[in-house]
């Protein structure tokens, strides 16, 4: 099956909208080639492909989405969930794709590491907010009495 990927790398979008864009392509190609099935086998057998394309689909999103926040928690030095307990059993913030065999982030994984970059990110734009208004105050004061001293020189 052959998918228009020449035209999505033309479009000045996301890389998770065109991922969104290849999954509509995909739903609406397999739906063609199930409506032009002969019989309900070649239907079943029609779906069977479809499902584990939108699998291998979703398991491309999902390691996108973990690199994606993978790189700002490095970039802000914050700790990755971990792969493994202390004892070396899985913890349930990963899982390992079955059709590609690359390890992402569940939702869970995913929703714990957001929530640390916008904590640091929030400790950030804190740190410099008081420093903002002094400065805001300064320049208002300065400009204030420039003001009362040119008006009173005319």
């Amino acid at each position: 099956m052959k998918i228009p990927l020449k035209y999505i790398k033309y479009f000045h979008i996301s890389q998770l909208a065109r991922y969104e864009h290849q999954r509509r392509w995909l739903v609406q190609a397999y739906q063609e080639d199930r409506h032009q099935a002969k019989d309900g086998t070649a239907r079943q057998r029609v779906l069977d492909d479809m499902r584990m394309e939108l699998d291998l689909h979703d398991e491309e999103v999902r390691v996108y989405l973990t690199n994606k926040w993978a790189a700002k928690a490095r970039r802000l030095m914050i700790p990755m969930p971990a792969r493994y307990d202390d004892d070396g059993s899985e913890t349930p913030f990963w899982e390992q794709g079955q059709y590609t065999g690359d390890w992402y982030l569940t939702n869970r994984g995913l929703a714990i590491l957001r929530s640390e970059i916008r904590r640091e990110h929030k400790e950030s734009y804190e740190r410099w907010t008081p420093i903002v208004t002094a400065i805001t105050g300064i320049v208002g004061a300065v400009t204030g009495m420039i003001a009362v001293i040119l008006g009173h020189a005319k």
